[in-house]
């Protein structure tokens, strides 16, 4: 009987207007923090710091303000792209996987740009970048895999026997590269395929002497430049095309991050020296392509 006279109570409490009134406002005072706290972008510290101590590094000199803002602008885009990858179910909340889905999200919205290049355009960037323009190299490659068990030994002694016979023809006596069979190479791409250091001597080696071993993350590589060559002018007109096209949906995406940030409310927490985050100061900037040499 008593719990009869309880269920009783409860159903007339639960059917006062007043009574309702309290319990959607307490509902929404619950929920109203965390909804708060999920449009909040928070960049500690810390993680500026080390973010502009990575690119002053990858740079080689010191950051000027405008690239210092970039860096934090960057860092901005990667936790806004983040919550919207995690809020469009493309992975979970995981620190390990961020970048990853911040990198995603990035690739989403570049493969939903349309970014066309008229030939003016081509031909205007490509007659103001020519003085810049890489030179090519023809080369011929010898490689001595880490795997062997005296990668090192076996790379020197490879160094010797194509010093006295340099004719010697492909694969030199030692193993097969593991980079395509380019015919001309840029410093760029071969940086990619091979490291920075393998590049570095293509260019260096004067044409038709072997390099010294020049190790990689994959074992020793040795140049032997064939010929070098400027650009043709279809290589021109390709590259200036390719750069025009990349810096178009890199503002793009920019201005689709920009977007996305005014919905949240964005905090950064500069170190102490460093400047105050300022996002119109990073608008409409970049790091550029990334990085340009590989691994070596």
């Amino acid at each position: 009987m008593v719990h009869l006279d309880i269920k009783r109570g409860l159903l007339a409490l639960g059917q006062n207007r007043l009574f309702q009134f309290f319990v959607i406002g307490l509902v929404g005072w619950s929920l109203s923090p965390k909804a708060q706290r999920d449009r909040e972008v928070v960049v500690e510290s810390g993680a500026v710091a080390e973010a502009l101590r990575l690119e002053q590094a990858r740079v080689a000199r010191p950051l000027t303000p405008g690239e210092k803002q970039v860096v934090m602008s960057e860092l901005v885009a990667e936790e806004v792209l983040f919550r919207e990858g995690l809020r469009l179910g493309i992975g979970t909340d995981d620190a390990v996987v961020r970048a990853r889905i911040a990198e995603r999200m990035r690739g989403h919205l570049e493969a939903a740009t349309i970014a066309p290049v008229t030939a003016d355009e081509a031909r205007d960037e490509a007659e103001r970048e020519a003085p810049g323009l890489p030179p090519r190299v023809r080369l011929a490659i010898a490689f001595v895999s880490k795997d062997r068990p005296n990668a090192a030994g076996d790379a020197d002694a490879l160094v010797l026997a194509l010093a006295s016979a340099p004719e010697t023809p492909a694969p030199f006596g030692g193993d097969r590269a593991p980079i395509a069979a380019t015919p001309w190479w840029t410093e760029e791409d071969l940086a990619r395929a091979t490291g920075a250091s393998v590049a570095r001597a293509a260019l260096a080696t004067p044409v038709g002497s072997w390099s010294s071993p020049i190790a990689s993350a994959w074992g020793f590589y040795l140049v032997r430049p064939l010929e070098r060559r400027a650009p043709t002018a279809v290589e021109a007109t390709t590259a200036a095309a390719a750069e025009v096209r990349r810096r178009k949906r890199a503002d793009a995406v920019s201005r689709a991050v920009s977007r996305i940030s005014s919905d949240y409310d964005v905090s950064v927490k500069s170190p102490p020296g460093e400047p105050t985050f300022d996002a119109r100061a990073a608008a409409g900037t970049s790091r550029g392509s990334g990085r340009k040499d590989g691994v070596d």
